[in-house]
């Protein structure tokens, strides 16, 4: 939901970055930030109502390859630490002993402030229990020396999507689960429809945006269900 107190970013037309995928034939394009990512596994949140976690855990390592390619460093080894996000978010909402999910703006929010520590130090396990355990003092240690330092709201218009993506920037958005969302067709192919007028909404998921394709007339997701799932979860 819109906040007030957003940080609202506009996006110049630009041209692709060297280093992604894109195919262009008259005034159709399709940019894919999935070559920039530096090939790391899909994330699964399992049992885990931590969607939020998983998509800013995946749109900041997106980030941190950018920066390793743009300015030669080296964060190979460092995936953002998900149940570490997923504490601190549910820490400001107040529902750490729940596994309650989380509001994408209260994600960022930790980020910014807390940071985020490797999994390798506070790891991810989807059980019963281990989610409500607050992150050791090493972890919030290290977390503190990696923090997003800026984040803003993306207008909800279609240019403005395809820029934030063309300038290489993935971006990280909610949406309403229908009922035509879980269906084997979609399950088969990855491809989610538009709403049926006999949907019904069952909850509410939080994905990763990571390329566009106008021949298909799509944008491309990273979903956080594991590797085993069809192209489109990226």
């Amino acid at each position: 939901m819109p906040d007030h107190r957003d940080l609202h970013v506009t996006f110049p037309k630009v041209e692709a970055p060297s280093k992604i995928k894109r195919k262009a034939e008259g005034q159709k394009e399709m940019v894919d930030l999935r070559p920039m990512n530096g090939g790391f596994p899909i994330f699964d949140q399992g049992h885990l109502g931590s969607c939020t976690a998983n998509a800013l855990a995946a749109a900041f390592h997106f980030t941190l390859h950018k920066m390793e390619v743009e300015n030669n460093k080296d964060f190979a080894d460092f995936t953002p630490s998900r149940l570490f996000i997923y504490y601190n978010e549910r820490l400001v909402e107040g529902s750490v002993n729940q596994d309650a999910g989380a509001m994408i703006r209260d994600g960022i929010k930790t980020m910014s402030k807390v940071g985020v520590c490797p999994e390798s130090v506070w790891k991810y396990d989807d059980g019963p229990t281990f989610f409500k355990q607050e992150p050791n003092q090493q972890a919030y240690d290290i977390a503190q020396k990696c923090r997003v330092m800026g984040y803003a709201r993306v207008a909800q218009d279609l240019s403005q999507m395809k820029m934030c993506i063309k300038s290489g920037y993935p971006f990280v958005f909610g949406f309403a689960v229908l009922s035509s969302f879980q269906t084997a067709e979609v399950a088969r192919t990855g491809k989610m429809v538009m709403p049926q007028a006999t949907d019904q909404q069952l909850g509410g998921h939080a994905v990763c945006a990571v390329g566009y394709d106008d021949f298909q007339q799509c944008f491309i997701v990273r979903n956080s269900w594991g590797e085993g799932q069809p192209d489109s979860n990226s």
